[in-house]
């Protein structure tokens, strides 16, 4: 009975101890919301629409749980970068920031990270690898790199409000659009690989698919929360 009383005695000691060592918050968006905030280092955060992320403050460093969606980071500059180091973490493996701006998109069963300065190590969930990304672009899974490919400027351009389509086929297209609508857009299965390109806004999507019918001579039919896209 007395060591019992000394544990719950100890337990909220315990409690306001963790608590002080390490510090957590939850950031959500809605489907067709973004969010800019700055974290307490300094770091700059842009979560993307339908955004799940869970940031953990400790003693040595800072850990970003992206659970769903997109995020953007820019670390602080070299005068206000505190000692922590800085960590993103997905459902395939973790990430540490070196100096860096780059975005994280938590895909179905993939992670993508594309780094557009600085460099990021990445490392796997289910095997001990790890590989460090400079400007570049790379998918990865539990336990497999993808290779590392380009990156353009012009993939963070949902930070504006925007989609660039280069060359992007239609189905992509479609998918991309519905990241931000709550709208199912649907293609005749002839013209799913059919190559769009152009600056398309994610916030209105009416706009969005006037656009891509005059520009490509397509047919839009809507019907119950569906858009079907036809020659």
């Amino acid at each position: 009975m007395r060591g019992l009383l000394i544990l719950l005695g100890a337990a909220p000691l315990g409690w306001w101890g963790w608590q002080r060592a390490s510090v957590g918050s939850t950031y959500l968006t809605a489907l067709g919301e973004r969010r800019e905030i700055q974290l307490v280092d300094g770091t700059q955060l842009s979560l993307n629409s339908n955004t799940v992320l869970h940031i953990r403050f400790a003693a040595e460093q800072c850990l970003l749980h992206l659970e769903q969606g997109e995020i953007y980071l820019a670390t602080a500059t070299d005068a206000k970068r505190s000692s922590r180091s800085l960590w993103v973490r997905t459902a395939q493996g973790r990430m540490q920031a070196l100096g860096t701006a780059f975005s994280v998109r938590q895909l179905l069963q993939e992670t993508q990270l594309a780094v557009y300065e600085g460099a990021v190590r990445v490392h796997l969930e289910a095997v001990e690898s790890h590989v460090t990304v400079r400007a570049g672009q790379l998918r990865f899974t539990r336990d497999r790199f993808g290779a590392i490919e380009g990156v353009v400027a012009a993939q963070l351009a949902w930070r504006n409000g925007l989609l660039v389509a280069d060359d992007m086929s239609l189905q992509q297209w479609g998918q991309e659009l519905m990241r931000y609508s709550d709208q199912v857009l649907d293609c005749d299965p002839v013209i799913a690989d059919l190559r769009i390109s152009g600056v398309f806004p994610v916030d209105d999507l009416p706009l969005a698919l006037s656009m891509l019918a005059q520009s490509h001579n397509l047919r839009m039919r809507s019907d119950a929360g569906r858009v079907f896209i036809s020659r």
